[in-house]
């Protein structure tokens, strides 16, 4: 075969996704014809080649076709690099983002500098309005902590899980997820944090036996936290279920069958939990609810978690998991709220397969599960890899946009996913200078291109020590409505019998304050907790007309000197009521406000519930009262009849001496419970009376 025809039948081979059968046709047609009829073949080939990869010379390299021209917003756009003849490739966060991104190569080639470069852009448009979604990166080996001396983002949160010092995560898994599956009336949908157990068991081989007796566990706990007044001290945690499995008696320990598989499951989930939480990154997800940061507050902050001090794979698996599981509840809950589209979040994940692996049955992770779902909800997912040829084919299929670097592990099946024809081609992934990568985005130009990401001299040499951390983290604590932590997690030895110690008493301001030590701000808040106690702070901080921000710090504030004290009363969801001191009333009274004075129980929980009841009355057009024959409320109709309506928190039995004396003075009684706990109880003490099926009594949801 000489080089003439050698070179067309490269070039026939090069088009035969064009050609189809006629490929091999125009090689047959080519040996029997002429010079003439030769040449006419390869002129008629060599256009064919010139309108599909913009040239006909593929001696040199490989070439792709040229990326088309399109028209993007001009305050919406992101340069991250430069295509042929130095044209800047230049795309908008939805298009390149909505529908998921891989981004693949050997270590060195330039992965985290378009990894870098991308992040910059994202910031960029955050801070000049432009992009409303936020970052989340997982960082495994640490390659990402300078940004914070990068001058990209000010707001960047720096966490490191399993901390003991300043950089330490206050967030409880298994509490957010309890606390999402927490419906209005009280009830709880587990479905959330059952999944969460599923995890715990997929990660430390636990069973289906295992499953059943961590998720009774799961349901014992989180009743002795209703019961408790959904305290602080009971709040659900990992630990609390450990201390479960170790209190609970199996006993019988008999012969029996049944007896000694429950003893098997019992030993191996005890197992399962004391392997998470005997290392210091377990005891950190094992925070009380005043500790924990709420996942609404943390959506709203780009976040960098660095994960190289999480000494075990499977830790990091199961926290990146974990985030994933209580995004997609949150999500999901906030769909139904507001149908609002756009990008909402995005994540960076680093060293992806590790969480993209099936598990000993064959289930998908649910990092992969949150590919298919959470693009609906506004978050798209960036997936890092040094070796992109391992991904699973589903996680190639559900990315929208596609970016290798140079890679020589599985060039056939990467070359596929990014639409290179040929073997050449694919081998090409394998000469690819540093900083060039093959790319393929489906929103944009269906057909692979080249790109040449910008090199960033010496980005990542900035050496960042904890100190520098700990010094940047110090003012955005502020900005989450916190105090920089000082953990105070016991022991892991003690970690079982001294996790639930008694709250500290709050300490006793030892300053009398004046109205004129007050800023003007923190007299308005005052004002408004004294008109409006049954108020939470949201709706308080609209009435100053004043961001959440501000509001945390005045609250804060008002709190270290004393004058006020922050309750929190369960409403479906955590009410925050501020409760005003001996001296914030006195302050109040400077002000010239009356102040309300509480009755009955004085519970403020109580009163809360007993105003909301009163405002439900009259907007149905009913005269109340407070506080008569001993009744909470009396309400009185239109036509002179009268029924009474009870606030039971479940803290004290109902006086039924009392009630029947209510009984025959009104015509009809509402019972309110203020939470399942108290519902459940107040059926009890109904069935004794034998008043469970009276027609007289009607039990209502708060």
């Amino acid at each position: 075969m000489n080089s003439q025809q050698e070179q067309f039948f490269s070039l026939c081979d090069r088009l035969k996704h064009i050609l189809g059968e006629r490929s091999e046709r125009y090689k047959a047609l080519w040996l029997l014809k002429d010079q003439k009829g030769k040449a006419r073949l390869e002129r008629m080939l060599i256009m064919k080649a010139i309108k599909e990869f913009g040239t006909a010379d593929f001696t040199s390299k490989v070439f792709l076709p040229p990326l088309p021209d399109k028209n993007i917003d001009k305050d919406n756009q992101m340069k991250l690099g430069s295509l042929d003849k130095k044209k800047p490739f230049i795309t908008d966060p939805e298009t390149l983002l909505r529908r998921h991104v891989i981004v693949g190569g050997s270590s060195g080639f330039g992965k985290s500098t378009f990894i870098w470069k991308l992040l910059q852009e994202l910031f960029r448009l955050q801070k000049e309005k432009h992009l409303d979604a936020k970052c989340v990166l997982f960082d495994w080996k640490g390659d990402y902590v300078s940004l914070i001396k990068s001058g990209f983002d000010k707001e960047l949160l720096v966490f490191r899980p399993g901390d003991t010092g300043k950089l330490i995560f206050p967030f409880n898994p298994l509490y957010q997820t309890v606390v999402l599956g927490m419906k209005p009336n009280g009830v709880i949908d587990f479905s959330v944090a059952d999944q969460l157990i599923d995890l715990i068991c997929v990660r430390w081989l636990g069973g289906l036996g295992v499953r059943r007796y961590l998720k009774r566990g799961l349901r014992d706990i989180v009743q002795k936290w209703q019961d408790n007044n959904y305290s602080a001290e009971h709040t659900p945690c990992l630990n609390k279920l450990l201390h479960w499995i170790v209190e609970l008696e199996v006993g019988r320990q008999g012969r029996g069958r049944s007896s000694q598989r429950s003893v098997e499951w019992r030993e191996s989930a005890e197992r399962s939990l004391d392997e998470l939480t005997m290392t210091e990154f377990g005891q950190r997800l094992c925070c009380n609810q005043d500790e924990h940061i709420s996942y609404n507050i943390l959506s709203n902050f780009n976040i960098l978690f660095l994960m190289e001090n999480i000494s075990q794979d499977s830790y990091k698996q199961f926290f990146i998991e974990a985030i994933f599981l209580v995004n997609k509840a949150f999500r999901m809950e906030q769909q139904k709220r507001s149908r609002k589209g756009g990008l909402r979040q995005i994540f960076f994940i680093d060293e992806s397969w590790n969480v993209l692996q099936t598990d000993n049955e064959g289930n998908e992770p649910i990092i992969l599960q949150s590919m298919r779902s959470t693009r609906s909800l506004g978050c798209s997912l960036v997936l890092i890899d040094q070796l992109p040829g391992i991904l699973p084919k589903t996680v190639w299929g559900n990315s929208g946009s596609k970016f290798c670097f140079n890679t020589d592990t599985d060039t056939a099946k990467v070359g596929k996913a990014l639409g290179l024809i040929t073997k050449e081609q694919s081998d090409y992934l394998t000469r690819l200078d540093i900083g060039q990568a093959v790319c393929r985005m489906k929103a944009l130009h269906p057909k692979p291109f080249l790109l040449e990401a910008e090199i960033m001299d010496n980005f990542m040499l900035k050496e960042v020590n904890d100190f520098e951390l700990e010094a940047y983290m110090k003012p955005l604590w502020e900005k989450l409505g916190r105090n920089v932590p000082i953990p105070a997690v016991p022991a892991s030895s003690q970690r079982l019998f001294n996790a639930e110690s008694p709250e500290q008493p709050a300490k006793k301001p030892d300053k009398i304050y004046t109205l004129s030590e007050l800023s003007i701000l923190e007299r308005a808040f005052i004002k408004y907790v004294c008109e409006n106690p049954f108020n939470g702070l949201t709706k308080i901080w609209k009435l100053m007309k004043i961001s959440k921000r501000n509001g945390t710090k005045i609250k804060e504030s008002l709190e270290q000197k004393g004058l006020i004290a922050i309750n929190e009363v369960l409403n479906g969801r955590v009410v925050k009521l501020s409760k005003l001191s001996e001296q914030g009333k006195r302050i109040a009274g400077e002000l010239g406000c009356l102040i309300r004075r509480l009755q009955g129980e004085g519970s403020l929980e109580h009163e809360y519930y007993r105003d909301k009841r009163k405002r439900y009355w009259q907007a149905k057009g009913y005269d109340t009262i407070f506080e008569k024959n001993g009744a909470d409320i009396v309400v009185v109709g239109n036509n002179g009849t009268a029924i009474i309506d009870e606030i039971y928190t479940g803290k004290s039995p109902i006086n039924w001496n009392n009630m029947r004396r209510l009984m025959k003075k009104y015509q009809h009684i509402y019972f309110t419970p203020t939470s399942s706990a108290a519902r459940a109880q107040l059926n009890e003490e109904l069935k004794d009376m034998d008043l469970l099926d009276s027609k007289r009594i009607t039990v209502v949801a708060a």
